[in-house]
């Protein structure tokens, strides 16, 4: 039985080593080692290891790669898998991904020779179905099985701690072609027994990180079990994963040590009552000077870490309880104004007030911990809400109070449109005809009081509709009363002609829209309107009349010379009878009447005159005896306070009185023999046409 591949051959350390290699003509090869090492994941990921520079990397390094696979480096196309093992091609430019193989990259795989081909298409698939490399913890070389045929020469480099050298790996002629499946040995069956029984060894010569390979190779290689793995290939990969066992180990002990002082030294700090979160490093020092737990750390930093990092706890701890604390006593404030009667514009200062009457407040512990500030702020927050519910509650009384107005406006609508179909309302109702019929309705009595459209607005909007269906149907009676000959004026048979009309219109087909009541309004406005025609052609003569009166009336007052207010008529109209504004007049009556005014306006302002000419002697009485008298008594008839009226005053009043009396009944006397009967009518309509007014 063979002996396993790390047994196999004498190995000089600054020399070499030789192995042998099946059959008689085979060339001596040489093959170039490289510090990369393939390994694999925990969870089977391949990725390569760098021994010398402890480097890790995912790529293939290219100091492991063949010319085909440094070719297919070159490309941007790159193959990768699924995680269910179907292959696509990313290229790296361009950051294309698909599932056919590119062109480019097909290309490349048929330059290859076929055996080639085979192992990089199934590449993939091949690091799933490979033995299992060495894990992290062990660093194994990566052993692959040589081919069957003869083995091509090849040059290896194998880099030896700090410095890179050459060695020759001469294939001898040997019983073994497959080391990597021979495993058998007197002591060691497998790779991983043999890499203990090193690991012991290098244990028991106390070999730690600091020692490199060469020093290793220098001290040991004469010692027992240096040779338990006879190439030095394995050698180095266990002493690799020795030094790093051994790394992992101590940095496990470190973290198990500081977790334990660590925990110690907190609970020595938290069995004191005098640590705080403000306690200065200098009270700890020497407050703990003497205990295990503070003396257990290495050095003084470590202590001052430890114990920044329990008051740091004791601060966010602090931090959190005060934050607690003012969530709480925010809350409870919260619930408090919920529950207190506030309006939405109550002032800060009303609030404060009853805040310190209500035993609520004053009475719960957690307010010492509310601030002024956000006491404000929950207060502003609460009655923002509450203005809120205010608007939406006075938005929505205002559209109930909108809905409510218009029903209402809408039911006074339907009152009317029954008036309207009862004949009730016509083009000629007035409102206070219409007001004694709907007064006590209850339709009419909602829509009193309430905005928008009143009660009478709502009359005159029926009205104007009727007038608009009036103005739409009126050319039609107005083209039947054209066709019928018919003239409405003041004395036409109104009943009548609304028969002639109503039998025309059956005939016609747009006769179906015009009613009786309509032929009738139509009728009634045309007498109207003649009715009113008539009357201003009247009222036009009768200004036209008077202007001619007025005209004859100032005609005689500037008659040279001036007629007397005694004279009568037919004394003066030889004289006026020349005048032009007398030929004017047709009527005798109309002249009289002239004449009637000027003498009437004549004698008025004669008993004016005399009017006057009675208040000035009133005034000027100073013969009278009895007046000279009164006037030379002292204070004017004012004595010990009191007034004294003389006699002589009221018999004065008393005859002026009289004589007044007198003079208006003669002018009445007078005015009634001057006026004729027959042309009263005109004088009066007359009496102030000289300011232009018109009666």
């Amino acid at each position: 039985m063979s002996a396993p591949p790390w047994q196999t051959s004498e190995y000089d350390e600054t020399e070499g080593f030789t192995s042998n290699q099946e059959g008689p003509s085979a060339a001596p090869s040489k093959t170039v080692a490289s510090d990369w090492h393939e390994v694999k994941t925990e969870d089977s990921r391949v990725y390569y290891y760098n021994s010398v520079t402890r480097k890790s990397v995912w790529e293939k390094p290219e100091e492991l790669m063949n010319d085909f696979e440094k070719k297919l480096s070159k490309l941007a196309w790159k193959e990768y898998a699924t995680a269910d093992g179907k292959k696509y091609w990313y290229n790296v430019n361009t950051r294309e991904s698909v599932w056919d193989i590119p062109d480019e990259y097909k290309a490349a795989l048929v330059d290859e020779p076929e055996q080639q081909k085979k192992a990089l298409s199934s590449k993939i698939k091949s690091n799933d179905n490979k033995p299992a490399v060495q894990s992290i913890q062990r660093h194994g070389p990566d052993v692959a099985a040589p081919s069957s045929q003869p083995a091509k020469d090849q040059s290896q480099q194998i880099s030896q701690g700090s410095h890179k050298r050459t060695i020759n790996f001469v294939q001898q002629k040997d019983k073994r072609q497959k080391r990597s499946n021979d495993y058998q040995h007197e002591n060691y069956d497998t790779y991983e027994a043999a890499e203990r029984a090193f690991f012991k060894f290098l244990d028991s010569h106390n070999v730690n990180p600091s020692w490199t390979w060469e020093q290793t190779v220098r001290e040991l290689c004469d010692a027992k079990g240096y040779y338990v793995m006879k190439d030095p290939w394995h050698r180095k990969c266990a002493f690799d994963a020795y030094i790093l066992n051994y790394l992992t180990d101590q940095s496990d002990a470190e973290k198990n040590r500081v977790t334990k002082i660590r925990k110690e030294f907190i609970e020595m700090l938290k069995s004191s009552d005098k640590i705080h979160s403000y306690t200065l490093w200098r009270t700890v020092k020497n407050e703990f000077s003497s205990h295990p737990a503070f003396n257990a750390t290495s050095s003084e930093t470590e202590q001052q870490q430890l114990f920044f990092e329990y008051k740091q706890k004791l601060l966010e701890d602090e931090k959190q309880l005060e934050k607690d604390r003012r969530k709480e006593a925010l809350d409870d404030f919260c619930s408090l104004l919920r529950n207190m009667n506030f309006e939405p514009y109550t002032r800060w200062s009303v609030a404060q007030a009853k805040f310190d009457q209500d035993p609520r407040y004053t009475r719960n512990s957690n307010m010492k911990y509310l601030s002024k500030l956000d006491a404000l702020v929950a207060f502003e927050d609460h009655v923002k809400h509450l203005e809120r519910e205010y608007i939406l509650d006075k938005q929505k009384q205002k559209k109930e109070k909108h809905r409510i107005e218009r029903k209402n406006r809408d039911a006074f609508r339907a009152l009317l449109q029954d008036l309207r179909v009862q004949k009730k309302i016509t083009l000629r109702t007035k409102w206070k005809e219409l007001y004694p019929i709907i007064k006590d309705d209850p339709r009419y009595l909602n829509l009193l009081g309430q905005s928008g459209s009143t009660p009478l607005d709502l009359f005159w909007d029926t009205i104007v509709d009727l007038e608009n269906m009036y103005r739409e149907k009126r050319n039609l009676v107005l083209d039947c009363l054209e066709v019928l000959q018919i003239s409405v004026d003041d004395t036409s048979n109104i009943p009548e002609i609304i028969a002639r009309l109503s039998e025309k219109l059956k005939d016609r087909e747009e006769s179906e829209a015009v009613t009786e009541d309509l032929i009738e309004e139509v009728v009634n406005r045309l007498r109207d309107k003649a009715i009113h025609k008539k009357a201003e052609e009247k009222r036009a003569d009768e200004r036209r009349i008077r202007r001619k009166i007025d005209n004859l009336r100032s005609a005689i007052k500037y008659l040279k010379p001036p007629i007397s207010a005694d004279a009568s008529y037919d004394e003066i109209r030889p004289l006026i009878s020349i005048l032009p504004e007398f030929a004017a007049l047709h009527s005798e009556e109309h002249r009289m009447a002239a004449f009637d005014k000027y003498i009437r306006r004549l004698r008025e302002k004669r008993e004016l005159e005399k009017q006057y000419q009675n208040r000035r002697g009133y005034y000027d009485v100073g013969k009278d005896e009895s007046y000279l008298a009164n006037s030379a008594r002292p204070h004017s008839g004012y004595e010990d306070g009191r007034l004294e009226y003389s006699a002589d005053l009221a018999s004065k009043s008393n005859r002026n009185e009289i004589n007044t009396m007198q003079d208006v009944q003669e002018n009445s006397i007078s005015h009634v023999t001057a006026t004729q009967p027959a042309v009263k009518n005109i004088v009066d309509d007359a009496e102030s046409s000289e300011e232009g007014e018109i009666r």
